[in-house]
């Protein structure tokens, strides 16, 4: 028998059926090898784990009441196993059956005790997730229309309710394809974006990864996006970050006033792009740069009065009608 190939069998053994929770002790790794029609003594055991640590590979010693070992969960702690299930859980733009495969797939980088554990508090909520079930291939095709510096060909739809009352998906523009260069994919408000030029209407637009159908790279070179946004100081980085919702507007600075329980409120969603001022214990200020559209707007209004847009004067006076528009709704 290689030794190798026994080493081999225990480090699985460990992989597979132990934790910091679950340590084996030698006998219980002697048993599992007998089952493979190996088998080994203490000293070519002793030998074994010491060339699997040699090699990299975090083997424990764990001292309680049997003096067991077992691997670090390679290559996610559980802690890092469970943030990623979650994540899966509640992206919109990974259907049910994609979200139980990839999960799947993550719990077999653990151990039978973690992924027993992952895939017991597991809960797909698949009111919210796409019908699109070629999520990965379309992913796929964006990052190499990325890579080789390629315009892409697509058509676009939205979801519509048939007959039954269902959802179902309708191609926009009558199917007609969407021509555009791709520059990056963005993860923002729970869903994928993929961020390019879209040629018919000559601007810079955000497309949802999971409402993209039949996804083709075409063969001419992408325009850069300092030619397509017609600013050679344009920052793909500072673009997504000032954007609301994904949904593009028009790009203004401004200054608001909130009141001060709100200040962990605004520095998660500008970040350190704001310029902050306390006006007193009770008030701040920021001026930051911010894509002004409809969800823009819907942020500021869920505050009430605790938020004042204080400049530039054209944007107060949007939201002024933006106000008046929603309340006219209410007083027919």
């Amino acid at each position: 028998m290689s030794n190798t190939h026994r080493a081999f069998e225990i480090l699985k053994i460990l992989r597979i059926h132990s934790d910091e929770e679950h340590p084996l002790t030698f006998e219980d790794i002697r048993q599992r090898l007998l089952e493979k029609e190996l088998d080994m003594n203490r000293k070519t055991f002793y030998a074994d784990i010491a060339r699997l640590r040699e090699v990299g590979h975090h083997i424990h010693t764990a001292r309680s009441n049997n003096f067991g070992y077992y691997i670090e969960s390679e290559p996610f702690t559980f802690a890092q196993a469970k943030l990623l299930v979650d994540a899966i859980q509640s992206s919109r733009f990974i259907s049910k059956d994609m979200s139980n495969e990839l999960i799947d797939h993550i719990a077999s980088l653990t151990s039978t005790y973690q992924a027993g554990q992952l895939k017991s508090r597991l809960y797909v909520d698949e009111r919210s997730k796409t019908l699109n079930k070629s999520v990965y291939t379309t992913v796929d095709r964006l990052q190499n229309a990325i890579t080789k510096n390629k315009k892409i060909r697509f058509r676009y739809y939205d979801t519509v309710l048939n007959r039954h009352d269902e959802r179902d998906r309708r191609f926009k523009h009558d199917g007609a394809f969407y021509l555009v260069s791709p520059y990056m994919l963005v993860w923002g408000e729970d869903n994928y974006y993929c961020v390019g030029h879209h040629e018919q209407r000559d601007t810079i637009s955000n497309f949802r990864i999971d409402r993209m159908d039949n996804v083709v790279i075409m063969p001419e070179s992408r325009i850069p996006a300092t030619t397509a946004s017609k600013d050679p100081q344009f920052n793909l980085s500072k673009y997504a970050q000032n954007i609301f919702a994904m949904y593009r507007g028009y790009n203004s600075i401004i200054t608001i006033q909130a009141d001060m329980d709100l200040l962990s409120t605004f520095s998660d969603r500008f970040g350190t792009s704001g310029k902050y001022k306390r006006l007193n214990d009770q008030r701040f200020e920021i001026t930051t740069n911010v894509e002004i559209s409809p969800p823009f707007y819907a942020f500021i209004f869920q505050f009430g009065s605790k938020v004042t847009i204080i400049s530039p004067s054209q944007v107060v006076n949007e939201f002024k009608e933006h106000v008046k528009k929603t309340l006219y709704l209410y007083e027919k």
